[in-house]
């Protein structure tokens, strides 16, 4: 299933999702 990870600049990143095939709102956390 495609995916679409939209910021609040505007940038767009598309990807393939897995689990719940449905809409969803979260927080993206990463470490660098």
């Amino acid at each position: 299933m495609n995916a679409l990870l939209v910021l609040q600049d505007g940038t767009i990143y598309e990807g393939e999702a897995f689990g719940a095939a449905t809409t969803v709102v979260g927080e993206v956390v990463f470490n660098t």
